[in-house]
């Protein structure tokens, strides 16, 4: 299953909050990002690695975060506050928590 990125969580962008169609997770970037080779074919890698998996209420999300130290930026913790509180909920739509490009121009 492969993760897809939903938003940065901290200013120095060492955390962000990706999902898959089971649940919330918690990543964190392990390094620079940089191209792999397998079997001969170049792959871009993001850094980052899932560290915390989250299926169940936004709540237990919450309580995760704290527990790994994240220190939300205020974009982060609104974005947050704006998912549904249930991961089910979320995965029925998972479209209309992405970053508006208009908004991030603004």
């Amino acid at each position: 299953m492969t993760d897809k990125p939903l938003f940065n969580l901290d200013a120095e962008g060492r955390w962000r909050l990706a999902y898959d169609r089971q649940q919330w997770v918690l990543q964190q970037r392990r390094g620079k990002a940089r191209a792999s080779h397998i079997e001969g074919r170049s792959i871009a890698r993001s850094g980052y690695e899932a560290v915390s998996f989250i299926g169940s209420e936004k709540r237990v999300l919450r309580r995760v975060l704290g527990e790994k130290g994240v220190v939300l930026t205020a974009e982060a913790q609104a974005r947050l506050d704006a998912l549904p509180d249930m991961f089910m909920a979320f995965i029925a739509a998972p479209e209309r928590f992405f970053a508006r490009p208009e908004a991030e121009a603004a």
